[in-house]
């Protein structure tokens, strides 16, 4: 359902998506649950974090499940330019003007979901991009970067704007790169908009077996999303991080790159074939960059059944470590 049109976004007056119900809510929450087979559960999170969320920012949000697929609780408010910033206890000039904290966000994201001990922060980055999908870099871009603290794109380390899992992230209006657990998202926010993201979560329960089971999730490259969003993230960090790197890599090369094979780990970028698509190129770990395909606190984090990966929606595939062998289950869209 689209919220909020382009008209709306430059009226400075009041505007109100259309409200759900709490039944709603859980029914789309609901929905979302997926049995990809090969004993993989995905669906969204517990409904308890969205209500926490919207809670936290006064009880209206967006709550977006994808671009095209959002909906409005408790009323969305537009540009309404009525924040009250102080008063007075009474008429008396002479007593004291009372200013409260605005704890209440009136512009902000808040990603929800079940945070563990690795995985407690998202970020946010400024991006522009053009009609035609190019991605323009600018002062502000630059500005929401933090040089020289990691050359490791995907950690909070590198982003100066992050907020706790299931708290608002306060920003201005625009449109943002958002980063968890290495899994990415292009977000629009609109003015005085309070938006909530579900994550996915990626369960793998426990099987009546006697193997050894154990997996690690990564991302699909196969997925043209997943290459325009990573490219999206390359294009926008600065010459200290990626330099001459960012002109020679494009789709096409990516194309070339990735691996079809189920013997070699299927929709990962290989190494040695995007060497040579590069001739030879090595910027700055760049080809550490594009192998950190791992969903989680390291590169190859491994998980047991019975556990859980929370994504940001994408397209990715499952490496299995049964009995000491591998298999691959490959493209798993998660909308």
């Amino acid at each position: 359902m689209k919220t909020l049109a382009l008209v709306t976004l430059m009226m400075p007056l009041m505007a109100f998506a259309k409200t759900a119900d709490d039944s709603a809510l859980a029914a789309r929450l609901k929905r979302s649950e997926q049995n990809l087979g090969e004993g993989v559960i995905v669906k969204t999170v517990d409904k308890k974090y969205v209500d926490e969320a919207i809670k936290r920012v006064g009880g209206k949000a967006t709550v977006e499940f994808g671009p095209k697929d959002q909906l409005a609780v408790g009323g969305v408010i537009v540009g309404s330019g009525a924040d009250g910033l102080a008063s007075r206890s009474n008429s008396d000039p002479t007593s004291p003007v009372v200013i409260r904290p605005p704890i209440t966000p009136t512009t902000s994201i808040t990603l929800v979901g079940k945070a563990d001990s690795y995985n407690e922060q998202f970020c946010a980055l400024p991006v522009t991009i053009t009609a035609s999908g190019e991605v323009l870099t600018d002062e502000n871009m630059y500005n929401s970067l933090r040089l020289g603290r990691s050359n490791d794109p995907f950690t909070p380390a590198q982003f100066k704007d992050c907020a706790e899992l299931n708290k608002p992230l306060r920003l201005k209006a625009g449109t943002y790169f958002v980063t968890f657990n290495n899994t990415f998202s292009i977000v629009q926010l609109g003015n005085r908009e309070n938006k909530v993201i579900p994550l996915r979560e990626i369960s793998v329960p426990n099987c009546n077996c006697d193997s050894k089971v154990s997996y690690q999730v990564y991302r699909d490259y196969r997925s043209t999303s997943e290459v325009a969003k990573s490219l999206t993230l390359l294009k926008i960090l600065p010459n200290a991080v990626i330099k001459e790197g960012r002109a020679l890599l494009n789709p096409q090369i990516i194309a070339k790159s990735i691996s079809y094979d189920n013997e070699n780990k299927p929709g990962a970028i290989l190494e040695d074939t995007l060497r040579e698509n590069t001739y030879g190129l090595v910027v700055n770990g760049l080809y550490t960059w594009f192998m950190q395909l791992f969903i989680g606190s390291s590169a190859s984090k491994t998980q047991q059944q019975g556990q859980s990966t929370f994504v940001l929606p994408g397209q990715y595939s499952i490496h299995w470590i049964i009995d000491g062998q591998n298999v691959y289950t490959p493209g798993i869209r998660i909308d």
